[in-house]
């Protein structure tokens, strides 16, 4: 469009997500929306949802955001292109934004293939890849690029491009700041020699932290005096 694009990006919110801390989705959200809005082709940004409640929760932190947040049904004449965020785009919906002209683009935040044989080793519920929706492409973050695009391609029928990894501190500051720690949050390296480890995620399959455990097991065979403590943090 000569005016510029105008881009829609999935938002989820309900009883089962309702702190941003919850999952790193709604974050990557943000950072998405940061990215997009200063492109010289795009005119406009916002957040879509048509299945949330109507109450966004205060924890999802919004009001902090300023994004626009938008109902599709609202936005279907003047948007664009949707990107699939954290609320999956299903064949029905889908259908109506092709209706209008909507092209739908799938923005991959995780090592899908290991989350789907997660799912199908252990009965659980989830869609996964799996799905009767047509996408016009999608986005991988660099790191799952070497086990999961050829698996996306396959499952999902259309070309798969490496996305850049997005992040900023927006998130941990305000936080840092509400709790008046701004000055004591930051990493300050230690005088002792040995280092402090720390890996997130020990109870996920995807993102298990039993490989950094080892490592450090086997280094800490190696040279003892190098290794203070290992953390293994969950949310």
């Amino acid at each position: 469009m000569s005016d510029g694009l105008r881009i829609g990006i999935t938002f989820w919110y309900g009883s089962g997500y309702t702190d941003i801390w919850q999952n790193g989705a709604g974050q990557n959200l943000y950072f998405l929306y940061q990215v997009l809005k200063v492109q010289p082709n795009v005119r406009e940004v916002y957040f879509v949802h048509w299945l949330s409640e109507k109450t966004i929760p205060e924890g999802l932190e919004v009001d902090s955001m300023g994004v626009p947040i938008r109902n599709l049904w609202d936005v279907l004449d003047t948007t664009d292109i949707v990107i699939e965020a954290n609320l999956r785009v299903m064949s029905d919906a889908a259908e109506l934004m092709r209706q209008h002209g909507i092209l739908i683009c799938s923005y991959k935040m995780g090592p899908a293939i290991v989350e789907d044989m997660d799912a199908f080793c252990n009965s659980i519920d989830r869609i996964g890849a799996f799905s009767d929706t047509y996408y016009d492409g999608v986005w991988l973050i660099p790191q799952f690029m070497k086990n999961t695009h050829d698996y996306l391609e396959m499952i999902m029928q259309t070309r798969v491009q490496e996305a850049p990894h997005l992040w900023m501190p927006f998130f941990f500051d305000l936080e840092a700041k509400r709790e008046g720690i701004m000055d004591t949050v930051f990493y300050k390296p230690s005088t002792k020699k040995a280092k402090r480890i720390v890996s997130f995620k020990p109870n996920s399959l995807a993102k298990t932290s039993l490989l950094p455990a080892v490592i450090t097991e086997e280094a800490n065979r190696e040279e003892p005096e190098s290794i203070e403590c290992l953390y293994l943090l969950r949310a």
